[in-house]
């Protein structure tokens, strides 16, 4: 970067240099959009089922592979609210289908891709703005280099209460770092916390960036943390699917797994806190 500023600043007056630079962000967006996958004109839906034979019909949907509908709230019990995005190329369908049953929805999102570029924006905004560890935005989304980044940064201003340690790699070879708040050196009892589990639920990420800020800048401070800090340790893995979480910034915002191979099998990915066998429990 210093080099490109360097170059723009003996390349000509100050609107050269200034176009010169809203060309490379221009680029820096495009190549970003042009990686993604896009969700132009999807929609998401919001049913209510009124009795069994209405969420039967719902299952119905759900359990149509060739309409690639993706529930967000899947069909549970009547009165529960039911969301799901449809893709822009199978609205009319669905639409159809839902009118012929006689169920009545919603449109809770009008343009799904609308709402991602705004957050990609935001993002960015962070990222220009965002220059040492007092200036981390907490109440934005960050991608998955930064965290790291953070994580280190933020070990090493309370290293007096707070370690990382690394407990694994993914299928991808990408390290997998837990959080560990500590006031005794003994083996102790634990709570464990883990946040991003699923890939394109940026709010669990977020959440645990802010929860390990929390705890750090409680303690000593907050009766109830600091008598739990006193006699037990906390574990928190912030990144508990770091593959499908890069997966997400780089090229399918909504895709939930992490990125396994499976044998026998093109499907591609395990959902994390289903990964049990069949007949579990």
């Amino acid at each position: 970067r210093r080099m490109l500023h360097g170059t723009a600043r003996d390349s000509g007056p100050a609107p050269l240099r200034l176009a010169m630079r809203a060309v490379l962000v221009l680029s820096f967006l495009l190549a970003t959009t042009w990686s993604q996958m896009m969700f132009s004109g999807d929609q998401v839906l919001r049913v209510k089922a009124k009795d069994e034979k209405e969420l039967q019909l719902l299952r119905n949907l759900k359990d149509s592979d060739y309409l690639k509908i993706d529930f967000w709230h899947s069909p549970a019990r009547p009165s529960l609210p039911v969301d799901m995005r449809v893709p822009f190329a199978n609205l009319k369908i669905v639409k159809n289908y839902l009118n012929s049953t006689g169920m009545s929805y919603t449109i809770m999102i009008e343009d799904v891709q609308v709402l991602l570029d705004e957050e990609r924006k935001g993002m960015s905004a962070s990222q220009r703005t965002e220059r040492s560890t007092s200036g981390f935005r907490y109440n934005s989304y960050h991608t998955i280099q930064e965290i790291y980044t953070w994580m280190d940064n933020f070990v090493a201003e309370h290293s007096d209460l707070v370690s990382k340690i690394m407990i694994g790699q993914t299928f991808e070879k990408r390290s997998i770092f837990v959080l560990k708040f500590s006031t005794g050196n003994k083996t102790r009892p634990a709570v464990w916390i883990d946040t991003g589990i699923h890939a394109r639920e940026w709010i669990t990420q977020a959440t645990g960036v802010w929860t390990a800020m929390k705890i750090a800048m409680d303690y000593g401070e907050e009766p109830v943390l600091t008598e739990v800090l006193n006699h037990m340790d906390i574990f928190l893995e912030v990144i508990t699917n770091p593959d499908g979480f890069a997966y997400t910034q780089n090229m399918n915002r909504l895709w939930r797994k992490n990125r396994a191979s499976n044998s026998n099998s093109t499907c591609k990915g395990v959902d994390p806190n289903r990964n049990w066998e069949t007949g579990f429990g």
